[in-house]
């Protein structure tokens, strides 16, 4: 009989690894973050392996933390100074207000206390200081149209361990989010959501068409925003 996977050792071992995410999908979530994140002092919770946030490093002083040796290295390597946490447990080590911007891509999804989290994020945020926060949307088109099939949302899992009715590999998700989810919790915590949009309309970007359509799916999904395959909301701290 297999021991039960620790969340800790599970993200380690398993999520350590590059997501399987568009490459155009990352590209446009970058490029909103690198366009809304102010400095000096910027925190990544949940870094990964530092690329998203890499290009602020160049001029912001950007600290990255991630639960993985293995992403804090590379991380290291692109110039942000990286930290190894635990933040689905523990504090951030961290003093209050001590960034002026806080991002947090594709992890309130694998937390399991998310009033916890966002609360520690409020902490460590100055007053006035910038909220990125990125998290699948369980409520994209293509979810819709899953339910209707009697299927489960694409980031809506039931095993750790294997790939069971969805299109995903095992990644961790545990609380799915939808705009107005995502709001409400925001603003129960003490920030003012100032910004929403999507990545996309979801079909084009993931097959092989001309960029052009991949361009116009970006501009639907901003007409659309509650279709599309990412919750991408920018808050400020009271």
């Amino acid at each position: 009989m297999q021991r039960a996977i620790e969340p800790a050792r599970f993200y380690e071992e398993r999520y350590a690894s590059k997501q399987e995410i568009s490459k155009f999908v990352e590209r446009v979530m970058q490029a909103w973050i690198v366009k809304n994140a102010i400095g000096p002092k910027i925190l990544d919770s949940g870094c990964g392996d530092g690329a998203v946030t890499a290009p602020l490093a160049r001029k912001y002083v950007v600290t990255g933390i991630d639960v993985s040796e293995k992403n804090l290295r590379n991380a290291r390597k692109l110039g942000l100074h990286a930290v190894r946490h635990d933040f689905c447990l523990k504090k951030l080590p961290f003093r209050d207000e001590e960034f002026d911007t806080v991002v947090s891509n594709q992890v309130i999804e694998h937390i399991y206390d998310t009033d916890f989290y966002l609360e520690e994020l409020h902490r460590v945020l100055k007053r006035g200081g910038v909220l990125l926060m990125l998290t699948p949307n369980a409520v994209s088109l293509t979810d819709r149209i899953r339910v209707l099939l009697g299927r489960l949302p694409i980031t809506c899992e039931i095993s750790m361990r294997y790939k069971l009715g969805s299109s995903e590999p095992p990644n961790g998700h545990i609380r799915p989010y939808t705009f107005p989810e995502l709001r409400h919790q925001l603003r129960r915590t003490g920030f003012k959501v100032v910004g929403e949009r999507t990545t996309n309309f979801p079909f084009p970007v993931y097959w092989n068409v001309p960029n052009a359509l991949k361009q116009a799916a970006v501009k639907m999904g901003q007409i659309l925003p509650s279709f599309g395959g990412q919750i991408m909301m920018k808050a400020i701290r009271k």
